[in-house]
């Protein structure tokens, strides 16, 4: 699930105004002092961090009247270039190993000469002036065409081109069912599994990058939305759920245990909140209704699949119990939480709810009375009907007729109370949700 993003602005008008003021008025002035203030009240995305570092660099260079601050000049440039790249690029060293920083520049299109900007002003001699003059102009244009014109554009919750995750599922599975059913390969195989574990990492990090116009805080939120649409892969059939219904028993058998729980354990070893994001993925196929249809296989989910997702719920229950949010209480108030109120309860969470009463009776004493929450719900729900309207018009109309008690409101100055009454589109009403 995604979490509101909070913003410094109030309207991307304010926005706008610090974009028009350093790229088309170049009035660096007004934008620092914007941006500072932004920086002092909430926070800055490292964008526009980085933007205001770059101007201040820029507008201290305007302001050297000798040529004696030459080189605090460039100590400024060199500072800001290095904060620059050190920002955008550390957040996404997500694996558990490093990658270059040339690879991350190539896949968040940022030019490789700042990448060797920044090195030269870290390890080696500074580079000239003229030459770190060209790199800021070159860095505030990088920022305008990869943040502030897609931000302004409302088209930041569009991600870049995610890489595909499914010939890497596909890919592990065959090598795992191999492996399942022939223990003595173990050993030959090891170094082919490793790096079919390893390419998820590799994946994460790139679907993170892939997830860089979603979000321009840290890489915590990029790293649990590609988590996240990992969960959704996995819950699809074909991933934790065999596609043959013939293979989909009334729980998850020890083969399919076996084939899965390594790359599980796996991710959730090196990004602790996968557990969770899983058990929430998992809990939004359970109560997911028989009629809507599998969006990898096109086809109804019948009573198998939720069989199987209720088993690998109960999986992590018990296995992962000490991870937050994916203890057994957690998981069943999610859950409740999660069914729909304008529908009936479906048959298979109707059982999912029996089976954890039974697997796990410490969870009865939380089951029972959100069970009896939900079936008055639904009750209520079931009695009321269209000639309930009728009823209630019928009372009202009794309530009408009945004899008139004479008031003498002459001597007070408050309103006359006139009661309930029925409100239609002819006198004005009309549906308005709250907060509009």
């Amino acid at each position: 699930m995604s979490l509101p993003r909070r913003v410094p602005w109030a309207s991307l008008s304010q926005l706008e105004q610090v974009y028009n003021a350093i790229y088309t008025t170049e009035d660096w002035e007004f934008s620092i002092k914007r941006l500072a203030a932004w920086k002092f009240a909430v926070g800055l995305p490292h964008a526009l961090d980085a933007a205001l570092s770059l101007l201040v660099a820029s507008e201290t260079d305007r302001n050297y009247v000798n040529s004696t601050a030459k080189l605090a000049a460039r100590h400024a440039y060199g500072l800001a270039v290095v904060r620059f790249v050190n920002g955008l690029v550390d957040p996404l060293q997500v694996g558990v190993y490093a990658r270059s920083i040339s690879s991350i520049a190539v896949q968040i299109g940022l030019p490789l000469g700042l990448v060797e900007m920044r090195h030269a002003c870290t390890h080696e001699e500074l580079p000239s002036l003229e030459t770190l003059r060209e790199g800021i102009k070159t860095a505030l244009s990088w920022l305008e065409q990869n943040y502030f014109l897609p931000t302004l554009a409302k088209n930041n919750q569009i991600p870049r081109s995610t890489p595909p995750i499914a010939p890497l599922l596909k890919r592990y599975k065959a090598l795992m069912k191999t492996l399942v059913r022939d223990r003595s390969l173990q050993r030959s195989m090891q170094g082919e599994l490793d790096l079919s574990l390893r390419s998820f990492e590799a994946w994460i990090g790139e679907a993170a990058v892939a997830a860089w116009n979603i979000w321009d805080s840290d890489g915590i939120e990029r790293v649990s939305w590609a988590l996240e649409k990992l969960s959704n892969a996995l819950t699809q059939s074909g991933g934790l759920v065999p596609v043959a219904k013939k293979k989909q028993p009334t729980t998850i058998d020890a083969s399919n245990v076996d084939i899965w729980s390594p790359l599980l354990v796996h991710i959730q070893d090196r990004h602790p909140e996968f557990g969770a994001i899983l058990a929430e993925s998992l809990i939004t196929a359970t109560v997911t209704f028989p009629d809507e249809t599998d969006g990898a296989e096109n086809a109804p989910r019948g009573p198998g699949y939720y069989n199987c997702i209720s088993g690998w719920l109960l999986w992590i229950i018990s296995h992962w119990s000490d991870i937050p949010d994916c203890d057994a209480d957690s998981v069943t108030l999610l859950l409740f939480r999660s069914i729909p109120r304008d529908k009936s309860i479906p048959d298979h969470v109707t059982r999912l709810l029996a089976l954890l009463k039974v697997t796990i009776p410490q969870v009865t004493s939380i089951v029972e009375p959100l069970e009896q929450v939900l079936l008055s719900a639904e009750e209520q729900k079931s009695k009321w009907a269209l000639d309930s309207l009728a009823l209630m018009q019928n009372r009202l109309d009794s309530l009408q007729s009945a004899p008139q008690t004479t008031i003498d409101v002459s001597a007070s100055s408050e309103p006359r109370l006139t009661g309930w009454r029925l409100l239609s589109q002819e006198t004005g009403w009309k549906e308005c949700p709250i907060g509009t």
